[in-house]
Formats: C-alpha cells, structure tokens, sequence
C-alpha cells in the first residue's frame, strides 16, 4: 500500500506491535511527511499507522507481520 493511494475515510485492516490480531477502521488523517495514517476504529478508538502495516484487503493482511517502520522488518 503507498500513501498516494489512501483517502480520508477509506476502510482498512492493520496491524500494531503490541497485538497479534488485525484491527479495521476508517482512515480520519493521513500524515504524508511520516507515510502514517490515522484510523479510528470501533471499540480501539484512534490509531496511527504506518502504510507498511496497512492494507485495504483482509486476505493480504491475514498474511503480513507488524513491521518496524524505522528499521523496516
């Protein structure tokens, strides 16, 4: 998933470090300079996300591990 191609109000699934479960929400801001976004989700509340542990389809997100945005895995 690239920045460009997220929207303000798009659904996505993601993941966090401290989860092992997917969460899903709707993108409320996006934040280019960091390529984050911020999602709110329904029982989690707001969460920012780097574009590398999100992604629009669920089947590709069961197949991904949170990775580290600074160290990149």
């Amino acid at each position: 998933m690239k920045i460009t191609e997220i929207s303000i109000g798009d659904m996505v699934y993601f993941r966090t470090r401290n989860r092992s479960k997917y969460l899903f929400g709707e993108v409320s801001a996006i934040y280019e300079s960091e390529c984050a976004i911020q999602v709110m989700t329904h029982n989690d509340g707001f969460q920012t996300v780097h574009v590398k542990n999100a992604s629009f389809s669920e089947s590709e997100i069961k197949k991904m591990k949170w990775v580290n945005p600074i160290q990149g895995s």
